[in-house]
């Protein structure tokens, strides 16, 4: 499973992320093992490599075959090259992509790819800051506040950062803070765009999730499940199945 990264450094972070659930478990000792001079965390199950993190350099991403590829904060990436790669890749194995990440800066290119999917969507759902649109391919779920004048309301706010760890409070302190840039800080990393620049539509985690091409409808349900937990969406609906491409921009 590789595991795409902005940078090198940022690439560390998330092995010594990932390393840490195992050192930490006892159960997960028994069936892994963290190689940490390869950035690499093997299956002691099938002699294969559990997860491997890669820098986002398309040289030393390519060769992959994945059964699930995970792409970490994208908007970060030079490009989406690796993105690009990596997805097709994805048939070789019947595999999936999930991407997670911030928003973007107005215009760029990952921005115009989420404004390209949500054109492209056959169904949208949105529920408060909250919004889940399908296409054949893919699933994409999003949070952020919709309108900008609404963007000091800490309750809209909140609606569109549903992570419990991020509080009303914690919030009303961001916003109270002297040396806050409302602009970037706030806009573009907490609720909608940065001001004075074509709208980008994103707030402080902007969530994707796709399913490429699952292998049957049980597989499917249960991928799509999983997705809306790590959600944080509460839905005991099923998402519909038959996708192929998931791929969660948050």
């Amino acid at each position: 499973m590789p595991l795409g990264a902005a940078s090198r450094d940022q690439a560390e972070i998330l092995f010594a992320q990932a390393a840490g659930f195992v050192d930490r478990s006892r159960r997960l000792r028994s069936l892994f093992v963290v190689q940490r001079g390869y950035r690499r965390i093997k299956s002691l199950r099938t002699g294969g490599e559990g997860i491997k993190v890669y820098a986002a350099a398309v040289d030393t991403g390519d060769g992959v075959i994945p059964t699930l590829a995970l792409v970490d904060e994208l908007h970060r990436h030079p490009d989406l090259k690796l993105y690009r790669l990596w997805k097709g890749k994805l048939r070789k194995r019947r595999g999936q992509i999930l991407t997670i990440s911030t928003a973007g800066e107005p215009g760029s290119e990952f921005e115009e790819m989420r404004e390209t999917i949500r054109g492209a969507a056959e169904v949208k759902e949105r529920t408060g800051g909250f919004l889940f649109a399908e296409t054949e391919s893919l699933a994409y779920l999003e949070w952020m506040v919709q309108d900008r004048r609404l963007a000091r309301d800490i309750g809209f706010v909140k609606d569109a950062n549903p992570l419990a760890a991020i509080t009303r409070e914690d919030l009303e302190e961001k916003l109270a803070s002297v040396t806050l840039d409302f602009g970037e800080d706030w806009l573009r990393l907490t609720s909608t765009s940065r001001p004075g620049r074509r709208r980008s539509r994103s707030r402080n985690r902007t969530g994707t999730a796709a399913t490429t091409r699952t292998r049957s409808r049980g597989c499917a349900d249960r991928c799509r499940r999983r997705l809306r937990l790590v959600a944080g969406h509460d839905s005991a609906r099923p998402l519909p199945a038959g996708r192929r491409e998931p791929s969660v921009f948050w």
